[in-house]
């Protein structure tokens, strides 16, 4: 399975969902989320398949504050499990998904050499490029690093 990193936002609007003949009402942030990943799925059915881990739905909400307890006492091992941890951090917009979709280029160019020079012209080139540079101020400036889940999130993630 995979886990989802993210942050749940705004209370309201609620959205229904069906998962399994079920339903939920979920927060925004995760129903963009779902509907990224259903358009991911559509444009190619091998893309983000298979089981999803997700807090607000994996984690029965309603019936009190024993069941989420105990569902948080095993949240280091289900994030440290999971096949892989996949951060949201919004919707995008035509500019940051360009910037990021660069970045990911020039960081994939460079991911077998770690040197310090090597480092150096990913900074550079991310500098030199404004598309670059505002994908990342825009990505790290996001509320979902405000969170203090993450730290445990991210570092039992593969």
């Amino acid at each position: 399975y995979r886990a989802l990193s993210y942050r749940w936002g705004d209370v309201y609007p609620l959205h229904s969902i069906r998962i399994n003949n079920k339903a939920f009402e979920v927060q925004q942030n995760l129903f963009d989320f779902l509907k990224h990943v259903s358009r991911k799925q559509t444009e190619d059915p091998t893309d983000w398949n298979g089981w999803w881990w997700v807090d607000a739905l994996c984690i029965q909400q309603k019936d009190g504050d024993k069941e989420k307890a105990s569902q948080i006492e095993g949240m280091r091992q289900t994030y440290a499990d999971a096949l892989q941890t996949i951060v949201w951090l919004g919707p995008g917009n035509v500019e940051s998904t360009r910037g990021m979709e660069s970045l990911q280029r020039v960081l994939r160019s460079h991911e077998s050499n770690t040197s310090n020079a090597a480092l150096k012209e990913v900074q550079d080139l991310v500098s030199a490029d404004p598309c670059m540079t505002a994908a990342v101020d825009k990505a790290f400036g996001n509320a979902y690093w405000m969170r203090v889940w993450i730290l445990q999130e991210l570092a039992v993630s593969d």
